[in-house]
């Protein structure tokens, strides 16, 4: 209400994003890059003036008697720990934008070399369709990103079950299958079997944390392509697809 004197609007909106060493966060002064939640805050209000813009965080910096001034700093404090930062954008009497940039790194197969931008590109000739299974969401999110950032089609299930009725309602639509095997319902495996044992040329790559002679064994006699061991890198990732993605019709 300050900021709008007691009327205006403020719009709250969210998206992901890939920053490249073009973003300066306001309060730390650092260049940050890498996959963010970016998080934006707008109001029409009065905007905030060029010299003040430099004391907003400072404890106690007040522009009124009805402000504490500790509110900014609490914020800048608390999204820093995160591993987070922000912008502002203002102009006077035109409102004020905050942008929040906090980090998506939140599943233990998700490292900083992971949340990079792949570097590789698409080598095969033709579009590309892969089905993605993985019951991680947070994992599935990232992975389908990466893909999707390099024009790949992806349709994604959260466990094998899910994934075998996806496949099953449209077995020529999909070039290769990414999937994990430990998750809820049926294995990765168990859905893997399941494809193959009908549809032998397809290409199914196993993304997985905890590989063992077991599985290995099992992979080999149901004609799994290939076990990748998390956490994989996203040119790790886009290496599969230019390896697999030329699957030969079923």
């Amino acid at each position: 209400t300050r900021a709008c004197d007691e009327y205006g609007n403020i719009a709250i909106t969210s998206k992901n994003v890939y920053i490249k060493n073009k973003v300066k966060c306001v309060s730390c002064g650092k260049i940050i890059s890498g996959r963010f939640v970016q998080v934006d805050i707008q109001d029409n209000g009065k905007g905030i003036a060029n010299d003040v813009l430099p004391h907003i965080f400072t404890p106690f910096f007040s522009q009124g008697n009805k402000n504490s001034g500790i509110g900014l700093h609490i914020v800048h404090t608390n999204l820093h720990r995160m591993g987070g930062h922000l912008t502002i954008k203002s102009k006077p009497n035109h409102g004020t934008l905050f942008s929040l940039y906090l980090p998506i790194s939140v599943d233990k197969f998700i490292t900083p070399e992971f949340i990079k931008q792949s570097t590789k590109e698409i080598m095969v000739d033709k579009d590309i369709s892969v089905l993605l299974v993985e019951d991680s969401e947070s994992l599935l999110e990232l992975l389908c990103m990466i893909l999707e950032d390099s024009e790949i089609q992806v349709d994604t299930a959260k466990n094998g079950q899910e994934g075998l009725e996806l496949f099953n309602q449209n077995p020529n639509k999909y070039d290769m299958i990414l999937t994990d095997n430990s998750m809820p319902k049926m294995t990765g495996l168990a859905m893997s079997e399941r494809i193959l044992g009908n549809y032998p040329k397809m290409k199914i790559v196993l993304l997985t944390g905890d590989v063992n002679g077991k599985i290995i064994a099992k992979s080999d006699a149901i004609g799994i392509e290939e076990i990748v061991l998390k956490p994989i890198n996203a040119d790790e990732l886009i290496d599969l697809v230019n390896k697999y993605g030329n699957a030969q019709a079923l």
